[in-house]
């Protein structure tokens, strides 16, 4: 499994830094984790193949995670893609997200593929072949639900797991805390952790209480890029810890 880094920002982004998608490729299949503004350009940018996605997994419906899907599917649509796409969004969210593609003039009766949207629930298993993807409920935006419920809206927000014969990498997504995910450490092989909304401390705290060697930074705010942070001064004896770049590459 090899994970091509794609934007490693934050929601307020550097030049250096796009907004969150992560390439994920498993045999000759490509999943995209999060699709977050610009990421169709990372895609070009970095020559990676547009057509070869499968299929796209957003965490929750943050611009910063989700904005850059319609550019992506409009895309697909001029160098006339003809394998279906899935895309998989919070379950609660599935019918309002579908119904914006009219507003930009994306019919999906006009599309040259099949373009099928999935709602993603605490029960989602994503598998083919080897590979899979588990959802796993976070409380991210969990303070939201006040502002949504007047309009008919329950939020939701996942972090994944993601497995690949015996290799297994936790996909945090944007966190409160990592409460949620400490019955899924077993044999983690890697760790990519926001650190926009978790400290630091805690982040080397949870790898190192669930016996987690290899912890990815992503999701990183201007205050922490300024730092110029490295892994010599990160990493611990127990836990080493690399700052996400983007165009990065990690085999797992």
């Amino acid at each position: 499994m090899k994970i091509t880094v794609l934007g490693s920002g934050s929601a307020v982004l550097v030049p250096e830094r796009h907004a969150s998608a992560y390439l994920i490729e498993s045999r000759d299949n490509y999943y995209l984790l999060e699709a977050g503004d610009g990421v169709t350009g990372q895609l070009i940018y970095y020559n990676l193949e547009l057509l070869k996605i499968n299929s796209v997994f957003i965490s929750h419906t943050h611009a910063d995670h989700a904005a850059g899907i319609i550019m992506l599917i409009q895309t697909m649509q001029q160098i006339k893609r003809s394998l279906p796409l899935e895309i998989y969004i919070p379950d609660s969210l599935l019918p309002g997200f579908e119904s914006i593609l009219p507003y930009f003039q994306i019919y999906k009766e006009k599309l040259s593929f099949d373009l099928n949207f999935k709602g993603i629930t605490p029960q989602t298993l994503f598998k083919r072949d080897d590979f899979q993807i588990q959802a796993v409920a976070n409380n991210h935006l969990q303070s939201n639900q006040t502002y949504a419920s007047p309009r008919g809206l329950r939020v939701s927000s996942f972090s994944f797991l993601i497995r690949e014969k015996s290799k297994q990498v936790i996909f945090t997504s944007d966190i409160n805390d990592f409460d949620h995910l400490k019955s899924y450490t077993d044999q983690v092989d890697l760790l990519i952790s926001e650190c926009t909304h978790v400290l630091l401390p805690d982040i080397k705290t949870f790898a190192q209480s669930q016996d987690i060697k290899k912890v990815l930074l992503s999701h990183i705010p201007p205050e922490i890029h300024e730092k110029q942070l490295t892994s010599e001064n990160l990493s611990s004896p127990k836990v080493h810890i690399l700052i996400a770049q983007d165009g990065q590459e990690i085999e797992v």
